[in-house]
């Protein structure tokens, strides 16, 4: 489907979840990556809501939320299987949901506030892709940037807590331990790729849409938690999902 356009925060893990998703079903999208900010306005002229990604397709239909953009790949592409198999497409829909409520927006907390008081790293990961005017933007805005980040995550009720995310991640591994190969049994899902995307803002993987931080790169103290989890029978099995189902993201 040529022409269709994915609005996003390069760095986001859910623009990940939808990008993954897209390229999976090998939708011909364009991606109009977008700073912190920015990125309301240019998700709202499209006719999103305030939050990215949202796919515009080509006949102006704009489709928000990561999880409906994963339900649209299902209906224009079951290649290489359907994210929402039946007889078990509404359990992995509330998997999917719980992590969209729990994993996504605290791991994102936590990585955000390890990382706003480093500029250098903020800067070099933050801004792949955005346009020029938001990349000098970017200097005469980083001190509001923090604050407004901050905000929206005491607004949101997410924690910068690092223990919520190692409870998703224990519930995680006791599930796998209970039900098989895969969050909802023996096939990969919706509910496999949305834990792999968003413990991305925690485990940092190389397959990823945008370059991530190199582990040389992290604060002491973020690296600690990184390598931590990526050794979590959670995390080892969010690494496990990506190498193996996740496509190269140049294709």
């Amino acid at each position: 489907m040529p022409d269709a356009r994915l609005i996003t925060i390069p760095i986001s893990h859910y623009c990940e979840k939808a990008r993954w998703a897209l390229d999976r079903a090998r939708v011909d999208y364009r991606e109009e990556r977008h700073l912190q900010l920015f990125h309301h306005w240019y998700a709202k002229r499209v006719g999103g809501g305030f939050t990215t990604p949202v796919l515009v397709l080509p006949d102006g239909r704009a489709i928000g939320q990561s999880s409906e953009i994963l339900r649209w790949t299902d209906a224009v592409s079951t290649s290489p299987g359907p994210l929402y198999p039946e007889p078990i497409a509404s359990r992995v829909a509330a998997t999917e949901r719980w992590l969209d409520l729990t994993l996504g927006p605290d791991g994102r907390a936590w990585m955000y506030e390890q990382v706003l008081p480093h500029k250098e790293i903020a800067g070099a990961y933050g801004l792949d892709g955005v346009p020029p005017l938001e990349r000098r933007a970017f200097d005469l805005m980083f001190k509001a940037l923090g604050p407004y980040i901050r905000a929206r995550v005491s607004a949101s009720g997410a924690s910068t807590d690092i223990s919520r995310v190692y409870g998703v991640f224990d519930e995680v591994a006791a599930r796998l331990d209970a039900d098989g190969p895969y969050l909802c049994g023996d096939q990969f899902t919706a509910a496999d790729l949305t834990f792999a995307a968003l413990s991305a803002a925690v485990l940092l993987p190389r397959r990823y849409g945008v370059t991530l931080p190199p582990d040389d790169v992290l604060p002491p103290e973020m690296l600690v938690h990184v390598r931590r989890l990526r050794e979590h029978p959670a995390g080892r099995f969010a690494q496990r999902v990506i190498g193996e189902h996740r496509p190269p993201p140049d294709g």
